[in-house]
C-alpha cells in the first residue's frame, strides 16, 4: 500500500464567536480547563479523557450552542508538524462546526461566522 497525503476539512468557528453565542458556558468551560491546568490544544487532542467537570462543561456548551443556532460543536485538532503540510489552514486545537453544508436553515444564520478550512494528513 502506498503512502500519501489526503484531503480533510473542518468548518471552523473562532473561539471570540462561540465566546458571542454562548458567552456563559464559553467561560464555564474556559475556567474549569484552567482550574484543572488542561491548554485548550490539550482539552481538543483528548477531550473524552477529561474530568467530569469539564467534561459537564463542554457538555453544557454543546447543548447551549445547538439551542441557540440548530448546529453541532466538537473540537478537532491537527498538527502540521506531525502529519500535515506548512499550507494547513489549521495547526492545534480548534472549534467545528457540523452540519453547515449544505447551508441549512440555522446555517444560513451564521455562514458568515464559520470558515471552511483545508489541510492534508499523510498516511
Amino acid at each position: 500500500m502506498s503512502m500519501g497525503y489526503g484531503s480533510n476539512f473542518a468548518d471552523v468557528i473562532s473561539s471570540d464567536d462561540l465566546k458571542a453565542f454562548c458567552p456563559d458556558e464559553h467561560c464555564q468551560l474556559i475556567a474549569a480547563l484552567d482550574k484543572h491546568d488542561v491548554s485548550f490544544e490539550t482539552f481538543c487532542q483528548e477531550s473524552e479523557e477529561m474530568n467530569d467537570e469539564i467534561l459537564f462543561a463542554f457538555g453544557k456548551l454543546i447543548g447551549s450552542f445547538k439551542y441557540k443556532t440548530g448546529l453541532m460543536l466538537e473540537t478537532g485538532y491537527h498538527s502540521r508538524d506531525d502529519e500535515g503540510d506548512k499550507y494547513d489552514e489549521v495547526d492545534g486545537g480548534f472549534w467545528q462546526v457540523d452540519g453547515m453544508y449544505e447551508l441549512t436553515e440555522a446555517g444560513k444564520k451564521i455562514g458568515d461566522k464559520v470558515q471552511r478550512k483545508f489541510f492534508v494528513s499523510f498516511g
